[in-house]
């Protein structure tokens, strides 16, 4: 499973930048800054200060309440203004307030136009509303207005590119980025995806393979083996795949899938392991890869109208945040679904 990059935020993505490694990004206001300002503003800081606090706590709605009454005070400096927008805009984003996080990372670049990790943050949470033109501009601005180079940037805007089908922009950004920092398993599979997409086959697999090189995941292992089968080289690709998933362990996902395309399990079984009754966010995630990787099997299997009712059924389960959602839809478009 990869979740797409809104999933992967947290609160630390906007205060330490730790999320994306986001350690190119230009310097921003946040609760350091608040403490050097003057004793004036004391009481709107310590509102500040406290939200940190409940952040860090877990107490997210009881974090943006304090948020709130700091920006209420109207005794905030501009740059603590854009650092309280900020933040808030980070616990918006922990708690699936997508809308109200780019309402405050736009105050925010308002107030600091040379914010990069603003311009940055919003784009991620427009991409995650699906308006992936006004993503890209913003990734495009974060850009300009902070480091050039910056290879997080470039690898976001390719995501946003990808969602809206132009490949080629997104393998150019992903380049951008690797060229940047070369050895990054993360950018190099976002560059394989998009190879595959446009059906270059045997560079997504070689790809894939070099991402695995640097960071030995499952999933890149099931992508490697549909791309290289995809591109004739079907026999290899299984042997590759047995070789790279052997020591995983058998009652752990995503065993199941690897053992599908192996032939040690048909999809029927598949769907019945794709489950858990303690947990229906997991049991719907689960469900969502089972239909996406049954999916591509009759779409190698040469079998469309399978291929097609699977991946509708990925659609179906709505759960937006995994990749194999993203894979879903670009492959029923590329079938004029």
């Amino acid at each position: 499973m990869y979740t797409n990059d809104l999933n992967r935020l947290s609160r630390p993505f906007f205060l330490s930048r730790s999320v994306f490694t986001l350690l190119a990004f230009g310097a921003f206001i946040s609760g350091a800054a608040l403490l050097s300002s003057t004793p004036a503003w004391a009481d709107p800081l310590d509102d500040a200060r406290a939200a940190d606090d409940a952040a860090d706590d877990g107490d997210l709605e009881g974090a943006i309440a304090l948020y709130r009454r700091a920006l209420e005070s109207g005794e905030l400096t501009p740059n603590n203004q854009a650092a309280v927008y900020f933040n808030r805009g980070g616990v918006h984003i922990q708690v699936g307030n997508v809308e109200q996080a780019v309402q405050d990372f736009t105050q925010t670049v308002l107030l600091r136009p040379d914010h990069q990790l603003a311009w940055a943050s919003r784009g991620i949470a427009l991409r995650a509303l699906g308006r992936g033109e006004q993503a890209v501009s913003d990734f495009t601005q974060a850009l300009e207005v902070g480091t050039p180079d910056d290879a997080e940037v470039y690898n976001l805007r390719g995501l946003a590119y990808k969602d809206l089908g132009q490949y080629d922009l997104a393998v150019a950004d992903h380049t951008n980025a690797l060229t940047i920092r070369p050895v990054w398993a993360f950018a190099t599979r976002n560059r394989a995806r998009a190879l595959f997409f446009m059906g270059r086959y045997r560079d997504s697999a070689t790809d894939f393979e070099a991402a695995f090189d640097i960071e030995k995941d499952p999933y890149t292992s099931l992508w490697r083996f549909m791309a290289m089968t995809r591109s004739n080289q079907s026999d290899l690709g299984l042997r590759n795949l047995r070789t790279e998933t052997r020591r995983l362990r058998q009652d752990a996902w995503p065993a199941p899938i690897v053992n599908m395309f192996l032939g040690e399990l048909t999809p029927n079984e598949l769907v019945q392991l794709a489950r858990d009754p303690q947990d229906p966010q997991r049991a719907a995630g689960l469900a969502t890869e089972a239909m996406f990787y049954i999916g591509q099997m009759f779409l190698m299997q040469g079998d469309a109208k399978q291929a097609s009712a699977f991946f509708e059924r990925t659609i179906e389960l709505g759960v937006t945040t995994f990749v194999e959602y993203d894979g879903a839809r670009i492959e029923l478009e590329r079938m004029g679904r």
